[in-house]
């Protein structure tokens, strides 16, 4: 068996950030189907100079072609809103999941209830979108 030296000392978990204001950084985002089959974003966000908080996830709702025009329009806005805070291009017509990576924004950011196991995470707390 090998021996691995290594010292643990000063390691610790990443704890869920307080709410607040921070600078991001977006760390992963990947196009995916969400369990009910909607299509759906799931980005990695990450608080941009520490690693004192854990990172989490924000899951994006695309519209499909099954959405009512009422929940399309719901679904555009919040897109629209994360686009503008992560300044990832669009044209109009469209943007690419490509540009989330790397991707710097200031947002609030809130903790969510604890769930079942005691857990906390972070979530996005998205402000209003700037006219055009």
């Amino acid at each position: 068996m090998s021996f691995i030296e290594m010292s643990f000392d000063g390691v610790k978990e990443a704890v869920p950030a307080p709410e607040g204001e921070y600078p991001l950084v977006i760390n992963s985002a990947e196009l995916t189907k969400s369990k009910a089959g909607n299509p759906q974003i799931v980005v990695g966000i990450g608080f941009e100079g520490t690693d004192e908080f854990m990172g989490f996830r924000h899951y994006l709702s695309l519209p499909g072609p099954d959405d009512e025009e009422d929940k399309a329009k719901f679904k555009k806005i919040f897109l629209k809103r994360f686009l503008q805070v992560f300044d990832i291009p669009t044209d109009g017509a469209g943007f690419n999941v490509e540009d989330f990576f790397g991707a710097r924004g200031f947002c609030a950011v809130g903790q969510t209830e604890p769930n079942d196991a005691g857990d906390i995470f972070n979530d996005l707390r998205l402000p209003k979108f700037k006219e055009d």
